[in-house]
């Protein structure tokens, strides 16, 4: 309970409950929002990670993705199971991501904090460390991926997965919304209940 007291004799002069709720409220609403973005970069990042190994995967076994249709049928299996499922783990990781950046931004914004400010920090980063431990072989994968053949199926790929995750964010945001709606609401009648009973008590 919130009390101000009179600063001469110091006896209490009022009751506030509705401030003494009020430190409550504040830290609820910074431990969500903390909560939130804390998820939300975490996803982010951790998409950045998955991308890194994405590309890897690609540029290392750029000779199979050139060749794709006259490689062994096992390597080629194995290439494209090993591809779908980092894009897959990616995409997904982007939209958790999407959905836990702010409620109230647009969904375009959403993807762009995922991208831009979650995931392209990771993937650089992972660059510039491959590149400054083994720069000749980072260039010379660098080169060799710029293939005619390799680059634009590179590309296509990664922006394949960015599309895949821009989708299953546009997808969960509504379902997302829906249930924090429904708990919402969940709290409410039970607070209604509560101070019915203390009521009738």
């Amino acid at each position: 309970m919130w009390v101000a007291r009179c600063p001469r004799c110091g006896f209490a002069v009022r009751w506030s409950p509705r401030r003494a709720r009020a430190p409550f409220r504040t830290w609820a609403r910074l431990r969500a929002l903390n909560t939130r973005l804390g998820i939300a970069l975490g996803g982010a990042q951790a998409a950045g990670l998955l991308a890194i190994a994405l590309g890897v995967m690609l540029v290392e076994q750029r000779d199979t993705l050139s060749n794709f249709g006259t490689v062994p049928a096992g390597r080629r299996w194995a290439f494209a199971t090993g591809v779908t499922l980092l894009a897959t783990a990616c995409a997904t990781l982007g939209a958790v991501s999407t959905v836990a950046f702010g409620p109230h931004v647009g969904r375009l914004a959403r993807l762009a904090c995922t991208w831009l400010l979650g995931a392209l920090p990771v993937i650089v980063a992972g660059v510039l460390v491959g590149v400054l431990t083994e720069p000749r072989r980072a260039v010379d994968d660098i080169l060799a991926s710029l293939h005619p053949w390799a680059a634009p199926r590179i590309v296509a790929i990664c922006g394949a997965t960015v599309l895949a995750s821009a989708l299953l964010s546009a997808a969960a945001i509504p379902l997302h919304a829906w249930i924090v709606r429904r708990l919402a609401a969940r709290q409410r009648r039970l607070h209604r209940f509560l101070r019915k009973g203390h009521g009738a008590a």
